[in-house]
C-alpha cells in the first residue's frame, strides 16, 4: 500500500509541474476553472440536501438555466480509524489531490 501511495503522491508532483509550466493561465483558462467549480460546488450542495441529478444534469440546470462518494469517504475513514490504517485515508487524500489536478489539467485542455 506505501508503494501506492508513493505512485500517486509522485503523479501528483508530476500533474503540478505541468500546471506550473502553464502559468500565468490566461483569463480565459481561469473562468473555464472557476464555471466547472461552480457547477460541482451545486452539485454537491444539491446532493447533500439529498437531490438526485447527476453531475451532468446538474450543468445543464447551470449553464441553461433549467467530485468522493460519500460511501468511500466513509469506508476509508473506518479503515483508517478503526482498523488502525492511517495509510487508508492518506491513499484517499492523494487520489483526490491527483484527480483535482487531472481535472484542472483538463478543463484548460492541457491533457
Amino acid at each position: 500500500m506505501e508503494n501506492e501511495l508513493s505512485d500517486i503522491l509522485q503523479a501528483c508532483d508530476n500533474l503540478k509541474t505541468i500546471l506550473l509550466r502553464n502559468r500565468p493561465l490566461p483569463s480565459e483558462s481561469l473562468k473555464k476553472i472557476e464555471d466547472a467549480l461552480a457547477i460541482e460546488y451545486t452539485y454537491e450542495s444539491n446532493r447533500i440536501e439529498g437531490n438526485t441529478l447527476t453531475l451532468q444534469e446538474t450543468e445543464l440546470v447551470v449553464n441553461e438555466g433549467v467530485t468522493i462518494s460519500g460511501k468511500s469517504l466513509r469506508e476509508h475513514l473506518e479503515a483508517s480509524h478503526m482498523k488502525k490504517r492511517p495509510d487508508a485515508f492518506q491513499k484517499l487524500v492523494a487520489k483526490a489531490e491527483k484527480a483535482d489536478l487531472e481535472r484542472y489539467l483538463y478543463i484548460l485542455g492541457i491533457q
